[in-house]
């Protein structure tokens, strides 16, 4: 987003496989205004409306239902699982 640090953490919900990259290749990939950077731009719009949805949530919902939604969400984020 052009800042060189940002004030947020990432924190692990749950396992599984990640790949890591060095800022600078991303900046240099981005800076190159190609698919890269549509990419990302249609991701920043995805996480800025999931956290307006999120913020009417907290404002209108009671606590019980706001863990409904976490727990639903968190489930969709999860791979298949055998419940029995």
């Amino acid at each position: 987003m052009g800042g060189k640090t940002t004030p947020s953490r990432a924190v692990v919900q749950s396992a599984g496989q990640a790949d890591r990259l060095r800022g600078q290749l991303l900046k240099n990939e981005v800076d190159r205004a190609g698919a890269m950077q549509r990419m990302l731009l249609r991701y920043t719009q995805a996480l800025s409306t999931q956290m307006a949805q999120t913020a009417v949530c907290n404002r209108h919902h009671s606590v019980d239902q706001q863990l409904c939604r976490w727990l639903l969400l968190s489930l969709d984020r999860l791979p298949e699982m055998s419940w029995s």
